[in-house]
């Protein structure tokens, strides 16, 4: 039997993350699949584990804070830890996911086996408060070189969105060996029948509220709303500045439905029944084409309120599933929907689903994922 090796610093595989549907691809194609990952959880700060049988840890430093220098050393243990284990263990496919930068590194000469690089995200592009002293800048250049001068054509990268890809290409000197596959979570219910409420504005935001989310942007497109008919906000999600959207949102008169944090589909899917379109809004400086959370309002045929550039923008608009809002359009935007007949609106939601269907579904992965490990061969 083929052995594969997926190599995660970060598993998280309670959530909808890409290597779970490595993992069900690889084992369907009679791969016998292993996990390499640390014991330390990097959202709750502790000592990480799980019940999963074909999992082996990499014992880490602690730290608690995301901006520290001790993040920094429990990262290149882990990656130093990675190359010593790899240089003793022998496997058909190494899967790898990203950041760290240190595997770009420690692993930019090993040359055993197939090696597929999954970029899930760039740092420090995506880091959203950069302080602009001198030494910080200087530390953010050679964190970001650290990945870019040890990419190599030997490996495969597969890219969580075409932004990544295009950034990456940009910065080395040769195109690398890969390309974009968007994330994917499985559809397990029933296509919801939505009708468009004539009476009210309904409105989803889902996620963390925090400090890449543009508050200024939201409560200004529901103020406008409101101008036309009252507006309902349900909200999904916890977060540092959550107090601050409710509060300010208050004041505007602005009807709120506060959920919390929701992770059972069947509850989710009670909560965005009652919802027409879904908030996908961040700062315009963060450095993102798709997120998490529009996946899963694209499997709910909910359309989006978009303002991410590059492939959600071009997503949406070639699609004709939502709409792309930005400063200068807030009040075309409130008017498009004040607007909206029921047929056109079913024509939306038609779309939201085809769209999922299209480029996040489970079956568009392992299309995809398919032709990676042919490309390989």
């Amino acid at each position: 039997m083929k052995r594969a090796l997926i190599i995660a610093c970060f598993d998280s595989y309670s959530y909808n993350v890409r290597t779970k549907y490595v993992e069900e691809y690889l084992t369907d194609e009679n791969y016998k699949v292993e996990f390499l990952i640390s014991d330390f959880d990097h959202r709750t700060k502790d000592t990480y584990s799980c019940q999963r049988k074909n999992v082996k840890y990499i014992h880490v430093p602690k730290y608690k804070k995301n901006m520290s220098i001790c993040r920094m050393i429990s990262h290149c243990i882990f990656a130093l830890k990675v190359k010593k284990y790899l240089n003793t263990h022998i496997y058909d496919i190494i899967y790898i996911t990203t950041p760290p930068n240190f595997l770009f590194y420690t692993l930019k000469s090993f040359k055993k086996n197939h090696m597929i690089f999954e970029i899930g995200d760039l740092w420090p592009e995506t880091f959203p408060n950069r302080i602009r002293f001198k030494i910080m800048d200087l530390f953010f250049f050679m964190w970001r070189k650290l990945r870019d001068y040890n990419l190599s054509n030997n490996n495969y990268y597969l890219y969580e969105c075409k932004l990544f890809e295009s950034i990456i290409n940009n910065n080395t000197k040769n195109p690398l060996k890969g390309k974009t596959i968007y994330l994917c979570k499985n559809d397990t219910y029933k296509r919801m029948v939505r009708k468009l409420d004539n009476e009210k504005f309904r409105l989803l935001y889902l996620g963390s509220i925090n400090n890449i989310i543009d508050i200024d942007l939201i409560v200004e497109f529901c103020q406008s709303l409101k101008q036309k008919k009252p507006v309902v906000l349900s909200i999904v999600g916890v977060g540092e500045r959550k107090e601050e959207l409710l509060n300010r949102l208050r004041n505007i008169d602005i009807e709120l439905n506060d959920y919390g944090s929701v992770f059972d589909e069947k509850d989710k899917e009670i909560i965005f029944s009652d919802c027409n379109f879904a908030l996908n809004i961040m700062k315009s400086s963060v450095c993102v084409g798709l997120t998490m959370k529009s996946i899963d309002y694209f499997s709910y045929g909910i359309p989006l309120i978009n303002n991410i550039s590059f492939d959600s923008e071009e997503i949406i608009e070639k699609n004709n599933c939502g709409f792309n809002i930005n400063r200068d359009n807030v009040n075309k935007i409130a008017e498009l929907l004040s607007e909206l007949s029921d047929v056109e609106y079913q024509c939306l939601v038609k779309n939201t689903y085809k769209t999922y269907e299209k480029f996040f579904s489970v079956y568009s992965f392992n299309k995809s994922f398919a032709e990676v490990l042919n490309s390989l061969n």
